[in-house]
């Protein structure tokens, strides 16, 4: 008899005679390979998969624009630092020589006269 048929796991139950051995019945029983419940099992957990993956590429795209900011805002105040340390140097310069100068500077690195 065979073991499996058409994707089903098959079985017997052979009833015997006690006494003489002979067969006295047969019980048929079938089960298909693949049960409904490992099914489901494989889809929950492909979901999970599949959701732990957008949430990763999500925290990491969000980590992406944080940094790009950050750089953006960096650069601006790298940039000013520039700019003041280039008053103080121009300012030195105007103290060393007796000059009475002063020269400011705005945000955007423009210069700002200074009435008296």
């Amino acid at each position: 008899l065979p073991s499996s048929l058409g994707g089903f796991s098959t079985s017997y139950k052979l009833k015997l005679d006690d006494m003489t051995g002979s067969l006295r019945g047969i019980e048929f029983g079938a089960k298909a390979l693949i049960q409904k419940s490992a099914i489901d099992a494989a889809s929950t957990n492909i979901n999970a998969l599949l959701d732990a993956q957008r949430k990763k590429e999500a925290a990491e795209q969000a980590q992406a624009e944080k940094d790009a900011a950050s750089k953006t805002v960096g650069a601006e105040l790298e940039r000013r630092k520039k700019l003041l340390e280039t008053q103080q140097a121009v300012i030195k310069a105007c103290k060393e020589l007796g000059l009475n100068c002063q020269i400011l500077i705005d945000a955007e690195g423009n210069p700002v006269k200074n009435e008296p």
